[in-house]
Order: structure tokens, then sequence, then C-alpha cells
């Protein structure tokens, strides 16, 4: 399997262009800096534009009683939302929310800009910079959540050295808690309360926890909840919202069009018309594919009739 880790995208850049490694030219940090450029600018519209809801995730922030302002979720592409939705304790959906535009809002009560409104059960929200302000604010009870469906972006590309790589599955935790191993020294950012991500080392690289590190030894660190069962050894710990592996469920054959990307930035700097026009031609190539891989996510039996096609009936049989 192709390595898909920091380290061997920049080393398939290279081959690319044969840039060097000195501060004058492209530098592995320089490098990582345009991939995260071309992640956002380039690759994320790009599956986009044949797959519109590639990224669609959600996530829950309990409300608070009082508490009118709830920030968007950090990885959020664009600060935007697809939907707003209000759940019970059991997730499922309690109310729908409406959304007011400001020159409505600033009707419902003398202080509603500041957040001090009436309290009750929330009936509508606007945006106010990156938070939404529900109408009105949220009583004590019921126990309610917000879930914010939105488009997830991908991770900031880091260095392999900067997260740990996951060797073992010791045991020993207390309960409520679970341990992964590792080998030699783990960065000095990982520390007790630190947010960290566990992202699988393997397409698509979902991101299978999120959560803030209980304890940090020399072979192991803990975390508190439940190990997720899909995470494996050779998986990583990441400092949160980073990763050595393109996140967000990227298809693998994707990745070559970033890598081509990337690697047709570099070589238009330099002058070298031949390697450009072979880059692009390149690129181009593998932007055909992947664009007639991205179309469809289910390759069998195109849809048919819907299933309420099979209580029509005419003249007491169904009709089809």
């Amino acid at each position: 399997m192709f390595d898909y880790t920091t380290s061997n995208l920049l080393q398939a850049i290279r081959d690319l262009n044969y840039v060097g490694l000195s501060v004058r030219d492209w530098p592995d940090d320089k490098i990582i800096r345009l991939l995260n450029r071309e992640i956002d600018a380039y690759l994320v519209p790009f599956i986009m534009s044949a797959r519109r809801e590639h990224f669609d995730t959600f996530s829950d922030t309990p409300i608070v009683a009082g508490q009118a302002a709830y920030y968007l979720p950090s990885k959020a592409t664009g600060g935007k939302l697809r939907a707003l939705q209000l759940v019970d304790g059991n997730g499922q959906p309690y109310s729908r929310l409406i959304e007011y535009s400001l020159e409505e809002a600033i009707n419902y009560g003398n202080n509603i800009i500041t957040g001090n409104v009436p309290q009750g059960v929330p009936m509508g929200y606007w945006f106010r910079g990156n938070q939404v302000v529900l109408y009105p604010a949220p009583a004590s009870s019921p126990i309610l959540s917000l879930r914010f469906y939105f488009q997830s972006r991908p991770s900031t590309l880091v260095p392999n050295a900067s997260c740990i790589q996951i060797a073992s599955f010791p045991g020993g935790a207390a309960p409520g808690f679970f341990r992964v191993g590792f080998t030699g020294t783990a960065p000095t950012a990982y520390a007790a309360a630190v947010a960290c991500d566990l992202v699988q080392n393997r397409p698509g690289f979902d991101v299978l926890l999120t959560g803030n590190i209980n304890a940090v030894a020399g072979t192991y660190v803990e975390f508190a909840g439940t190990q997720p069962p899909q995470l494996q050894v050779g998986d990583w710990i990441c400092l949160a919202d980073t990763a050595p592996v393109v996140t967000g469920a990227i298809p693998d054959m994707v990745v070559g069009c970033l890598i081509k990307k990337v690697a047709l930035e570099i070589t238009s700097g330099k002058a070298d018309d031949a390697a450009f026009n072979r880059l692009r031609s390149l690129k181009a190539e593998d932007e055909k594919r992947a664009l007639q891989f991205l179309k469809r996510r289910n390759d069998g039996d195109r849809p048919k009739a819907g299933v309420l096609s099979l209580f029509k009936f005419r003249r007491g049989s169904v009709g089809f």
C-alpha cells in the first residue's frame, strides 16, 4: 500500500520536480505550507464539484440554560453550516430551528445583541461572527443539544514527527479510560489536558476520536472514554485538528491530484516550460480519472422504482 503520510507526500513531490531541501529552494516546511494551502484552495473544491455531500458531518453541543450564543465547530469549512437542529438527550430530533436575519433579531428584546434574552425552548437562531445566537435563550429544561451539520475541512497536515504512532494497546487503565502505547519519546506538546485526535493511518484517514489526554507516561498515552473499535497499531495520536495524513475520507486516487498540483505550483516558478507542461498534462489525466471515480459512490444497480411504488395498486395488483 502506498504510504500517504506527510513524509512520503514530500518525497513524491520531490520525485516529480527534483527540488532541493535547502532553505533557498523548497525545504519541507515550505512544501507542507503549500500542501495545506492547496488542500483548502484546490483539493476540497475539486472533490465537492463532483461529490457535494462528501465532507458532510455533524457534531452535538449541549446547550446551557441562559446561554444564547454558541461557537460554530472549528472544522466547519468556510465557517458555514448545512443545517442546525435541536436534539434531545437520545440524539433524536426535538424541534426545528428557523434562521432569522439580523433585521428580525434586533426586534426580539432590548438586549438581544448581548444575548440577554427571554428563556424557553429555542425557536430560531441567527449568525453573529463565528457564533449562532438562539432565541429564546435555552431554559433549564428540557436537556437539549445543538446539532451542527457542516462540511468538515481536512485536518492541518503536519510532519510525521509532530505526531505519535500507535505501537500497542497496553492494559492497566482504570474503568472509563484506555491506553495507547508508543515507542521512542513523545513530543513535549503531548501532556495532560491537551486536546488530541486519534487518526487512522489508512484510506480514508478518519478521525476516530477527539478528546483530552488524561495522562502521559513513558510508553503510553491515556484517554477517557472507550477505545474506538477501528483503532489499530500504526494509527496516529495527533494534536487536535492536525494529522500527518490528509483526513476527510479523501479517496486515495485523489491524493495523486494533490501531489501533481503542488508539484505544478513549485515548477511554475522555475522557468522550465517543458517540466511545467508535463506536470500539467499528468494532473489533467489524474483529475479525469478521479472525477469518473467520484461521481458515483455506489457502482451497483441504479435505483429503479421507489419504495412507495410498491404500494400503488391498480385493479387489485401492485403497479410498478
